[in-house]
């Protein structure tokens, strides 16, 4: 799943190599996915406030990680305000992980009822051109629920495809592409990308090229970038400013837009409720080959850090962002 899941028990099943008891190994955790799922909300949520009290004032989950970045990143800020917001965290994180559980069991109603999707016209010309798209967003909001997306732009002859580090469970990895599926959704391994955005417009272009219909399955993709963690190499990433310090930040977007051709748009997620959320669908670089190197990953982070700045409790406050130090000679974006 996402950075949700990561902090839910698959942590475990991930660390496993393969054998035979990978279905059996799996099977409690989705009868979990099943329970929970299965929650009225009042009941789901008065879990999630539950969990939130375990998190924060029991186990103090990352506290310090939490209470220091946003030390960091909000020095105009006093104490009283960052344990606020800490708390606010908690309570987010919970109900974040309790929506994580819910999401596969959610009807169609339910999805249309709770999520608001916005902007979906700026992608329908694509759509009709044939031409695929990256949409990049951060950890912000509900990211897992974003995923209801890709029922909407179907009719728009686009089909979503999310980015993901494929786990090493065989039982776990269909169960996730068959409850993203259920969505429209489809999911390619973070190894496998190039390839398939290769294999994919190549074959678009050669049925362009042929006059002939596309067949199905070949239709326009939306890669789906979620590139605000830490990446694990300093060196092999790129040094920029985000929320007011130095950081590493992965540069796959941009190398994909600029290898692919491809537009990007920035997908934004607010709360709007308890349980519902509106996602914003705008254009961030349309023609990546027309603007300088950097220029890319440097709206990205803008509008993501504008909306961490809004709603500053709804980031991922518990994910070591900042673990590493600038090396020697590092990639530095201007």
């Amino acid at each position: 799943m996402g950075s949700v899941c990561r902090e839910l028990p698959t942590a475990y099943l991930r660390r496993l190599n393969p054998n035979p008891l990978h279905a059996v190994l799996f099977a409690p955790l989705r009868a979990l996915f099943w329970l929970v799922g299965s929650l009225p909300y009042p009941l789901l949520y008065a879990l999630s406030d539950g969990l939130a009290l375990v998190l924060h004032r029991v186990l103090g989950y990352r506290k310090a990680v939490i209470q220091g970045q946003l030390e960091a990143c909000f020095p105009d800020k006093d104490e009283a305000w960052r344990r606020k917001t800490a708390a606010a965290f908690y309570r987010h994180l919970s109900d974040l992980i309790v929506e994580a559980f819910k999401f596969p069991r959610m009807s169609r109603a339910e999805r249309f009822d709770r999520i608001q999707i916005d902007g979906l016209e700026h992608m329908a010309p694509y759509g009709a051109a044939g031409r695929s798209s990256i949409i990049a967003l951060g950890h912000l909001g509900n990211w897992e629920w974003g995923a209801s997306g890709a029922e909407r732009l179907l009719p728009h002859g686009i089909r979503l495809q999310g980015v993901y580090k494929k786990p090493t469970n065989p039982s776990l990895d269909a169960w996730l592409k068959r409850t993203r599926a259920r969505h429209g959704m489809g999911l390619v391994g973070m190894k496998e990308v190039d390839a398939f955005c290769q294999e994919r417009t190549d074959a678009y272009r050669a049925y362009r090229a042929s006059g002939k219909d596309r067949l199905t399955g070949e239709e326009p993709f939306a890669l789906v970038l979620i590139a605000d963690q830490s990446p694990s190499n300093p060196r092999r990433s790129v040094w920029t400013e985000f929320m007011g310090r130095e950081t590493s930040v992965f540069y796959g977007p941009e190398r994909l837009a600029r290898k692919f051709e491809m537009p990007v748009f920035y997908f934004e997620s607010v709360r709007t409720g308890r349980g519902r959320y509106t996602f914003t669908i705008s254009p961030l670089v349309m023609e990546p080959l027309e603007v300088e190197e950097g220029a890319i990953t440097k709206a990205y982070l803008r509008r993501l850090e504008e909306g961490i700045r809004r709603e500053p409790a709804h980031w991922l406050w518990s994910h070591k962002r900042w673990k590493h130090r600038k090396p020697e000679g590092a990639n530095e974006l201007d």
